[in-house]
Formats: structure tokens, C-alpha cells, sequence
């Protein structure tokens, strides 16, 4: 593969190219999906392109071009190419851009390939979601058990003009299910994953026992009252309000375009003391750990909040230079709630593993802290945050109330507001109870996670 990425590279430089770039992209996957308490759907898909970047001198700067191309001749890669130089020839020049990324040393990262994966047949993952099934209805009152449960092989090439080229690749395992369960006129859910890049069926399996369980103890709900109320939020209710917004803010494109709350706040404190987040590309057996980014940048850690101060923010090769910094090794082809290959797409600014540093209390321990208050384990609604500003309003779900320490019932509809770096300073305590969180279930991002435990939050606006 790495020849043909150098044929498309010298391809564009011979049209007149300054700057080039070809990107191979290819997916294997295996996807079960159950419903109505049985296997509906057993697939496999394989996707795989070349996306060509290149960048065209212009009066004024350079203007870039961009096509994709699925057929791999060297005349249909020829033809893309074409394609790149016209569309570079008719964008308006960037002042702002100077060059593709250069070549820089790949170190290996642990864990993020299992050969298991792509050897797995398919009835092995169809018996382990129906073993997940069986599971689920050993309760009477279950009435619908529905699941996901998906396998990926990528592999990722990269060369440009500067001498990059690389190629790695990565499996993922992800595994969930959710749960209904009914009783006269009153139902209750719940749902749970486990995301691994290895393959395991004990874990999956043994998850099913607490989700039919939570299931149930969320029937017979009843509404609260508004008021102040501490929150205590789980990793994946943290996962998807952060996607939306922490995570959009600390984009460097977004704070150079003013449009993040966090312009100007670098190396102030915008967090509480108990909090420390990381952006690690590196994260042993982590669905977002890759060998470099989406642009040939070795990805590495960086700490975005350190005891609550604002460190740092993420950048690809573009905002980095803008800003006269090192890319952070975030450079991302992904499209938010939506799922495209990567080939098809440009780069962005964009997370691999962000990482909550870990505190030394249980969850339960968490809950003893709450005289009054929530414990949610998601939410609904986090996509309509607003980045620019942080503000949210969310809807808890599979919510308990708790009270003086102990969850005493399930809540129905309820609302939070509020905004992101308000929530940020009132965390009080940080669990120890770490999950990988796939961005998928939020934001469809496949190969980006949240590794983190739950949290306590205090004084949070609540309205029933």
C-alpha cells in the first residue's frame, strides 16, 4: 500500500502540487444486532479508499485541494488526483497555511491489535449476544432485550511530500445491551456496553446480571421537585455531555476563531482542584490509542486541565502552526453524528482518549456524600449543547433520586441546565471506578473514547 500512496503523492506533485498527501483507509467489520429478544441481523462489511490532500501556490497563499478515490489503478488514483488539483485551483488561498506535516519519529503502542479479532467467525459473537439474551430474561419481567455488538479490523497508511509514510493497524470490540422491563402499566431500562480493543465474551456476559437488574429497579418511577441538587454522573453520562462540549471547546480551531469559552483562559483555573484531563493518543489497549494521527503526527498525551487550570488545547498540523506550537497529534477525519469513512473525508481537530485522572472513592462512595440529589448513568438531548457558550440543558436517564446517602427510587422526566465550566468547578469528589466510553453512542465517533470514573458534582440546577 505504501507504493501506491507514494504513486498518488509524486502524482500530484508532477500536476504542480507544492504539498501532497494520500491517506488509506480500510474497515472490516462484524456486527450483531439483536432484537425483540433474538439475533435480527449478523453482517459483515469491508470499506477501503485513498484520500488526497494536496496544496496549490497561489497569490496570496496556498489553496487546498481534496478528492477520494475506491478504485485503486493507478488511472483511477490518477484521476482523483486531477480532481484534488481542480478543486485547489478554484478555493480561495489560506493565508494561514503552510504545509503539510513533516516526518517524525512513530513509537508502537500496546495493546490496540488482537488477532483474535479478525479470525473470529461469526457464529462465535452470534452465541455470545444470545448468551447475553438468555441472560437478560432470567427475570420475568423483562419484556424486550435488543443489542449491538461490533468487531472492527482497521488498518491506516499515510505519505506526503515531507517524507511521512506509515502504516498500523487497530481492532475494536464493543458489546451492549439494553434492557425493558415492564410491570403492570409502568416500564423500566437500562443499558450498558463494554468496548475493549481485545476480544473477550466474560465481561460482555457477566455485564447482563446489572442491567436486567437496574432494569427492573427502575420501574414505578416517581417525579421529583425542582431545586439545587448534587449530581453524581457515571462515565458514560459524563462522556456524552463532555463530546458536546468540553471536548469541541478545547479545539484550537475553536478557541482561534473565538468560538470556545475557553479563549483567553489558558493557565487559568476553569476547573475544580480534583480535576485533571488528559488527551491520551497513546492509552494501552484504548479505542482511540493509534500509532499517529489521521495527517502522519505521532500521537502522544497531553494534559488539557491540571487540578482544575486550563493546560492546554488540541491541535493538528494546521492550528499548530497557526499558533507557532507542535501539533498535539489530533488530527481526526470524522463528521459528528454522522458515520463516514474516513477516506471520504479532511482532517479536523479531534480526540483520541480523553482520560479523567482517577480519585480514590467508590462509586458507592460517592453516594453516601449526597444528602439530595440524582445519580444518573446518561443523559438525553447533550447534542443541543452549545459550544460556544457551554451552555446545556439535558434530560437525565435511568436516573435515581438519592437521598442521605441512598438511592431510594427511580425519577421520572427531569431537567439540568447549566454550562459546562460551572459543572467543571463544582465537582467534588472523582471516582475510582474507571470505563472505557466509546463516543460512538454520542456522537457516532467510532474510534474515540473516555476513560473515566464518575464524578460528584455539586449544586446542579434541576427542574422536574
Amino acid at each position: 500500500m505504501m507504493d501506491t500512496l507514494a504513486h498518488v503523492v509524486r502524482g500530484a506533485e508532477k500536476k504542480g502540487a507544492t504539498d501532497a498527501e494520500a491517506f488509506y483507509f480500510k474497515r472490516n467489520e462484524l456486527q450483531v444486532r439483536a432484537e425483540n429478544k433474538q439475533v435480527k441481523i449478523g453482517e459483515w462489511k469491508s470499506d477501503a479508499g485513498i484520500g488526497m490532500r494536496l496544496a496549490v501556490k497561489r497569490d496570496g497563499g496556498f489553496s487546498q485541494g481534496f478528492a477520494y478515490s475506491t478504485d485503486f489503478s493507478k488511472a483511477g488514483l490518477d484521476k482523483a488526483v486531477g480532481h484534488a488539483f481542480n478543486v485547489g485551483s478554484a478555493r480561495k488561498p489560506d493565508r494561514f497555511f503552510k504545509g503539510f506535516c513533516e516526518r517524525d519519529t512513530f513509537q508502537s503502542v500496546e495493546g490496540i491489535y488482537d488477532k483474535r479479532i479478525p479470525e473470529l467467525p461469526p457464529e462465535q459473537a452470534i452465541d455470545l449476544v444470545n448468551g447475553q439474551i438468555e441472560a437478560a430474561l432470567i427475570d420475568s419481567r423483562v419484556h424486550t432485550v435488543k443489542g449491538l455488538t461490533f468487531l472492527l479490523t482497521t488498518e491506516i497508511a499515510v505519505a506526503n511530500s515531507h517524507g511521512v509514510s506509515g502504516e498500523f493497524e487497530t481492532t475494536g470490540f464493543s458489546s451492549g445491551i439494553y434492557v425493558l422491563a415492564k410491570e403492570g402499566d409502568s416500564q423500566g431500562v437500562w443499558s450498558d456496553d463494554y468496548v475493549s480493543c481485545r476480544y473477550t465474551e466474560d465481561e460482555p456476559t457477566k455485564m447482563v446480571e446489572g442491567i436486567t437488574k437496574s432494569a427492573v429497579q427502575q420501574l414505578h418511577a416517581k417525579p421529583i421537585e425542582a431545586g439545587k441538587m448534587d449530581l453524581v454522573m457515571t462515565p458514560d453520562a459524563l462522556a456524552e455531555l463532555l463530546i458536546y462540549t468540553f471536548i469541541l471547546e478545547a479545539r484550537a480551531d475553536r478557541v482561534q476563531k473565538s468560538q470556545s469559552p475557553l479563549a483567553g483562559k489558558l493557565g487559568q483555573p476553569i476547573g475544580s482542584e480534583v480535576l485533571t484531563v488528559l488527551n491520551d493518543g497513546l492509552a494501552p489497549e484504548a479505542m482511540g490509542s493509534r500509532v499517529f494521527d489521521d495527517e502522519g503526527v505521532p500521537t502522544r498525551r497531553t494534559t488539557l486541565i491540571e487540578k482544575g487550570v486550563l493546560k492546554g488545547f488540541l491541535y493538528d498540523t494546521y492550528t499548530a502552526r497557526r499558533d507557532s506550537v507542535q501539533s498535539t497529534g489530533n488530527a481526526l477525519r470524522y463528521a459528528l453524528l454522522q458515520l463516514v469513512p474516513k477516506y471520504k473525508l479532511e482532517p479536523l481537530v479531534g480526540p483520541t482518549n480523553v482520560v479523567v485522572q482517577l480519585g480514590k472513592t467508590s462509586r458507592e462512595g460517592l453516594i453516601r456524600e449526597v444528602k439530595n440529589g440524582i445519580f444518573t448513568k446518561s443523559f438525553i438531548g447533550a447534542h443541543t449543547s452549545n459550544s460556544e457558550s457551554g451552555a446545556f440543558s439535558v434530560m437525565p436517564y435511568c436516573a435515581f433520586k438519592v437521598e442521605d446517602g441512598e438511592i431510594k427510587y427511580p425519577i421520572k422526566e427531569a431537567m439540568i441546565g447549566g454550562d459546562i465550566l460551572t459543572l467543571l468547578k463544582n465537582v467534588e469528589i472523582v471516582a475510582n471506578d474507571v470505563k472505557q466510553v466509546l463516543f460512538y453512542e454520542a456522537a457516532l465517533l467510532r474510534d474515540s473514547a473516555l476513560i473515566a470514573p464518575s464524578v460528584l458534582v455539586r449544586n446542579v440546577s434541576v427542574s422536574g
